[in-house]
């Protein structure tokens, strides 16, 4: 991928995630293997099975380990700073 394209993913991630969080949740399992691009360039951020409302805790630890906020691995309520860091391109 050109920068650019790296630019134009990860914004359309960000917007992804955004749109979820805009109405009440959040992805909670956001990993590199998430995001498809299929051969006309567009993003699709998949594997929502994870999603959960924001304000609410899990009732038991979901999510990848390698990408899962401290809130997950604590079972406390989840907001949108967990899915922050990816909307800020730091995926």
């Amino acid at each position: 991928m050109t920068p650019g394209d790296r630019a134009r993913t990860s914004s359309e991630v960000a917007d992804a995630l955004a749109h979820m969080n805009d109405r009440g949740y959040v992805h909670a399992d956001m990993k590199p293997t998430n995001v498809l691009i299929n051969g006309e360039g567009q993003v699709k951020v998949i594997d929502l099975g994870q999603a959960h409302p924001i304000g609410k805790a899990k009732e038991r630890i979901q999510g990848t380990p390698g990408f899962m906020a401290p809130e997950q691995a604590e079972v406390e309520p989840l907001n949108e700073r967990i899915d922050r860091a990816h909307r800020q391109g730091q995926f």
